[in-house]
């Protein structure tokens, strides 16, 4: 045993092992390779074979354990990280629309409202589903941009999907637009007005009437 640690102190000496992962590879390497080199020499050569053998594998492991150790640090740690975020060709800007003025806003058409529900009894039932649909259109002469239709009730018992902003609407075209209703268990039967705005109109540019029915 003294004898391995002389020969993993040279071996050590003889690597140059400048970190401390060196260290811990030549230290096992070392080991390793006494107890491989001392288990071969003595079955070629008896006790003095395994002394050799030990030497010899002591020496050969922890170069190997150093090397191996020393090529691991090497792979983990880059000298020139590379930042893959980085494009020095890439330019940023904004995207520039033009807004829409009054009168612009009075060139907007809203027709051909249309009423889906479940049961097609032309209803909006308690605790139904429904679709809304509706015809929107610029009649002006210039391109409306980033229009956001609104749908209101007057019924506190009915919910209606979120608003969806339109991109643009060319000169004499029009989209279509679908909105979703759902009525709670707690509608009554009667009627309820549903209202339809565009951006911060406080005026509704169509409103309709949809019968409503208690279960």
């Amino acid at each position: 045993m003294k004898q391995l640690s002389i020969l993993l102190i040279c071996a050590l000496f003889l690597g140059s092992c400048s970190s401390y992962q060196s260290f811990s590879g030549a230290v096992a390497g070392g080991s390793l390779g006494g107890m491989f080199g001392s288990a071969i020499g003595g079955i070629i050569g008896g006790h003095r074979g395994a002394d050799a053998g030990t030497a010899i594998g002591v020496l050969a492991g922890a170069a190997i354990g150093s090397q191996a150790a020393k090529g691991k640090s090497e792979r983990t740690t880059p000298s020139t990280p590379y930042d893959y975020g980085r494009n020095d060709d890439l330019e940023y800007g904004r995207i520039e629309r033009p807004s829409n003025t009054a009168y612009q806003w009075q060139n907007l058409e809203v027709s051909d409202i249309r009423f889906f529900d479940t049961n097609d009894n032309r209803a909006l039932d308690a605790g139904e589903q429904a679709y809304i649909e509706m015809n929107i259109y610029n009649n002006g002469n210039v391109p409306l941009y980033d229009l956001v239709p609104t749908i209101k009730s007057d019924n506190k018992r009915i919910r209606i999907s979120p608003s969806a902003i339109i991109a643009k609407i060319e000169p004499g075209r029009g989209v279509l637009y679908r909105a979703a209703v759902i009525a709670t268990d707690r509608l009554r039967s009667g009627n309820a007005v549903f209202s339809v705005f565009i951006g911060n109109n406080a005026t509704p540019l169509k409103q309709f009437r949809v019968h409503t029915k208690k279960r």
